[in-house]
């Protein structure tokens, strides 16, 4: 079971309603909670924001935690955060199940900012950075993200690359970057016990909001579906969410209406000629 710890959306796909659907279509349960909620991506010109009070979390995570089936969450998810305290709040969640499944996966993707601009308050980066970065075992930031968590310029690949292994402070941690830019193609980097795996595709003129989100169910999916963490399965798992997401994004009509459809019916058919090869 996946406990997604999110954005959402009434209209499109952002945050969990970019990423539930393709837990579901890999045959996972999730659980999720809403850190904040919004009429549609801001792109549209919507401003209304339902932020979840930090101890509104607190209550139901300490409610969730009287559960007993608390000892199947096999995963954690968390995503863009709209106040500090919620950061802090999700972060002894995590502890909290951690201490129940210490095998749990706890991706985080630090959901701050893109194409050279943080969107969140400057508070909300830090407690990410001090609460969420030491608990997790895969970090998924985008081109922006790696370069703001590392302090390191990404004019090229190879400093891309090294970015990485800056950000790694964990043996057995899984650092993907997702987006480098890198002239007519567009790199997605994983670095595992000193491995990079690189996948790449042709340099589209847009990105789709909601890709990133996708992405990290997509390759998480990927991850527990393997069960236990090898070259070979880090490599799979970076070239499943690769693929899809790339077609997610050639597929879409704008940077903010996410052909979702088009993309789960990508990865259901590869699904089953991976069973049935």
């Amino acid at each position: 079971m996946i406990f997604s710890i999110q954005s959402n959306v009434m209209h499109g796909y952002v945050g969990n309603r970019a990423s539930l659907p393709f837990y579901h279509a890999s045959g996972l349960e999730t659980c999720q909670l809403d850190t904040v909620r919004l009429a549609a991506h801001p792109g549209y010109g919507t401003t209304a924001r339902d932020v979840m009070c930090a101890q509104s979390m607190t209550d139901l995570f300490d409610d969730y935690l009287k559960l007993s089936d608390t000892n199947s969450i096999t995963a954690c998810h968390t995503g863009y955060f709209g106040t500090a305290d919620q950061v802090s709040a999700t972060a002894s969640f995590i502890k909290a199940l951690q201490q129940r499944n210490p095998d749990m996966h706890v991706l985080v993707d630090p959901v701050f900012g893109d194409k050279g601009r943080s969107y969140v308050p400057e508070d909300v980066i830090t407690a990410i950075i001090e609460c969420l970065l030491p608990l997790a075992d895969i970090l998924t930031p985008n081109q922006f993200e790696l370069s703001y968590l590392t302090n390191r310029p990404l004019d090229s690949l190879d400093q891309a690359k090294s970015a990485l292994h800056h950000l790694i402070s964990k043996p057995n941690q899984i650092a993907l970057a997702t987006g480098i830019g890198n002239k007519a193609t567009i790199h997605d980097l994983c670095l595992h016990k000193g491995q990079i795996y690189d996948i790449s595709a042709p340099l589209l003129d847009n990105g789709v909001s909601g890709a990133g989100d996708a992405f990290a169910s997509l390759f998480l999916s990927q991850i527990i579906k393997g069960q236990i963490i090898t070259g070979q399965a880090i490599k799979t798992a970076l070239h499943t969410a690769s693929n899809i997401t790339h077609h997610i994004v050639r597929h879409s009509q704008s940077p903010l209406t996410m052909n979702i459809e088009s993309g789960l019916h990508a990865y259901q058919a590869m699904l089953k000629r991976a069973a049935n090869p």
